[in-house]
């Protein structure tokens, strides 16, 4: 960060411990705050600080390359269960997302010509 300090902030009853930190990147300031009660902010303070000093330009080609993730909504070519669509679909790491995009629980049955919302995309480099 190009600069950063802990602070205390007291009202009332209310009391604040925490870091704000300043980084500057392509031309704009970034301010970055993170805060808690003094109770617990203590065992959050290191953690906080190793985040904020771990800001740096990114230049590895391998993440940059990263695609973001998105929504795609297909169609269920027949009738099938969940499992099997997202087998099918190859989204096997999305399979919680996408019964919490489309509103499922468990493994229901699909019907031939249902959309379903799929994420895709966003995948870090394998060991990531």
């Amino acid at each position: 960060p190009a600069a950063s300090a802990d602070f205390r902030f007291a009202s009332g009853q209310e009391n604040l411990s925490g870091r704000v930190a300043f980084l500057q990147h392509g031309g704009a300031l970034f301010q970055l705050l993170s805060y808690g009660s003094p109770q617990v902010w203590d065992g959050y303070r290191d953690t906080v600080q190793g985040a904020l000093a771990s800001f740096r330009p990114l230049n590895d080609a391998t993440y940059l390359n990263v695609q973001p993730a998105r929504i795609q909504l297909t169609t269920v070519p027949r009738a099938m269960s969940l499992s099997d669509f997202i087998a099918r679909q190859g989204a096997q790491e999305w399979a919680e997302q996408v019964r919490d995009l489309n509103r499922l629980e468990g493994d229901p049955n699909l019907r031939a010509g249902q959309l379903l919302k799929v994420p895709t995309g966003g995948r870090l480099p394998a060991g990531e």
